[in-house]
C-alpha cells in the first residue's frame, strides 16, 4: 500500500518545520530555499526567502535570507534537532 503524505505549500518569505513527514513544494523565482534535515531525529525544514540580508530597516521577517536561516534553525531546534547532526541543501533559480 502506498504512504499518503500530509502536503504543505511554502510561500515566499515563509519557512515550515515538522517532525512529522511532508511533501512541501514551493515555486522559486529569483528566491532562494534553504532545506535543512537532521537524519537523527528525522526531523526537517525549509525556509523560502527573498532578499539576502535585513538592513535594519522594516519588519526583521523571513523574507531576508539572514533572519529566515536564523528563524528556520530556531524552530528546528525547539522541535528536537541537534545543530551539529543538520544537513543542508540551498536551491536557487539561475
Amino acid at each position: 500500500m502506498e504512504q499518503q503524505y500530509s502536503q504543505h505549500f511554502l510561500y515566499p518569505s515563509t519557512l515550515f518545520a515538522s517532525k512529522e513527514p511532508y511533501v512541501v513544494k514551493t515555486i522559486l523565482g529569483s528566491c532562494v530555499a534553504i532545506c535543512l534535515w537532521d537524519p537523527v531525529t528525522k526531523i526537517g525544514g525549509i525556509n523560502h526567502y527573498m532578499l539576502p540580508t535585513w538592513n535594519g530597516n522594516d519588519l526583521a521577517s523571513p523574507k531576508y535570507g539572514n533572519i529566515a536561516i536564523d528563524k528556520l534553525l530556531e524552530r528546528m531546534v525547539h522541535l528536537g534537532a541537534k545543530r551539529e547532526n543538520l544537513q543542508a541543501k540551498i536551491f536557487w533559480r539561475r
